[in-house]
């Protein structure tokens, strides 16, 4: 039944604009402060402000800027710091300066999607040099060095505050696409190269559809691949429910949202015998309606953002109904 109050902020809210989802993320969208880092000695790429931030859109290929692709990940350890390695006993802690909630609308459930440096494998008869990606054919595997996931609320000591991702691994498919495949719009950004092919940044915030696997692939061509990835920067992405259950019920309710929610995120090496090191590039909170940039307006009933005869209709359908101190 709708509340007189619901009625109220129904006809307040009709008069005011539409809600717009504009493609406008920022810093904030992404972890903010690395918390602990323990490289448990894996060597090279040990600077863990490299997972802060945005992933990465282009990279170095031989002394040039290229853009990232899922056959050829980010990689420089100059200046850029791209990515942060963990090694087999280390760690690294990062956190957001917001909750990253169980949002109810956001794309396939995804609520924070990771980015490592996994690529996906072209033939052998192949090698990459950023020709016609429709000509690059890619197997059905990925070289992967997965990384253990986990997350908390308030990020203490404590082990009990950590939960953690029992089936899903981040720095493995899917690869991160820095630049939408775009052959009508290729951006003139790389001095001395023909780009025929890679266009505007992708959306590091919008989640790749979680049904498709590196499997799916095998046989196709680049170009294809990154067709399916559409505006999507890719990544691995991470619903809190994916959590067991035990654990997901232990989580806190934002009070403001009614959602379960978390602020860090931990990751370890996976593979105990240290071989292989989990790179770590960024980590970023799935955009979708009533997350924290996106709330949900007022007068907006059926909570998809934005107010309109829908809402209308499901105040009308209860228009004046009562059911104490009638008179």
């Amino acid at each position: 039944m709708v509340t007189r109050k619901q009625m109220a902020v129904v006809m307040i809210g009709l008069s005011m604009a539409g809600f717009c989802f504009a493609q406008d993320y920022d810093a904030n969208d992404f972890a903010v402060e690395v918390v602990t880092y323990n490289d448990a000695n894996a060597g090279s790429y040990n600077n863990p402000n490299a997972a802060v931030g945005s992933p990465s859109i282009d990279t170095d290929y031989y002394g040039t800027h290229r853009p990232v692709v899922p056959v050829y990940q980010p990689w420089r350890i100059d200046q850029t710091n791209q990515i942060v390695r963990i090694g087999n006993g280390g760690c690294l802690i990062v956190k957001f300066n917001h909750n990253v909630s169980d949002d109810r609308n956001n794309p396939y459930g995804i609520d924070f999607i990771v980015y490592g440096n996994a690529h996906h494998v072209i033939t052998d008869e192949q090698s990459w040099g950023y020709q016609d990606p429709g000509t690059a054919i890619l197997t059905g595997g990925v070289y992967a060095e997965p990384a253990v996931v986990w997350v908390s609320q308030y990020g203490g000591d404590d082990p009990n505050d950590w939960y953690k991702f029992d089936n899903t691994v981040a720095d493995s498919f899917a690869p991160t696409l820095g630049r939408v495949y775009d052959t009508n719009n290729p951006v003139e950004a790389y001095p001395g190269w023909e780009n025929n092919w890679w266009g505007a940044a992708t959306d590091p915030t919008l989640p790749l559809d979680p049904g498709l696997q590196a499997s799916d692939f095998n046989g196709k061509s680049l170009a294809y691949m990154c067709e399916k990835y559409g505006q999507s920067a890719g990544g691995v992405g991470f619903d809190i429910r994916g959590l067991s259950s035990e654990d997901y019920n232990a989580l806190d309710y934002d009070p403001s949202t009614g959602e379960k929610w978390i602020r860090y995120v931990k990751f370890t090496c996976a593979d105990v015998s240290g071989a292989l090191t989990p790179e770590i590039d960024a980590i970023a909170d799935a955009a979708g309606c009533g997350d924290y940039k996106h709330p949900f307006p007022i007068g907006d009933l059926d909570k998809n953002c934005r107010v309109d005869l829908v809402d209308l209709a499901m105040l009308t359908e209860n228009w004046l109904y009562c059911t104490w101190k009638c008179q």
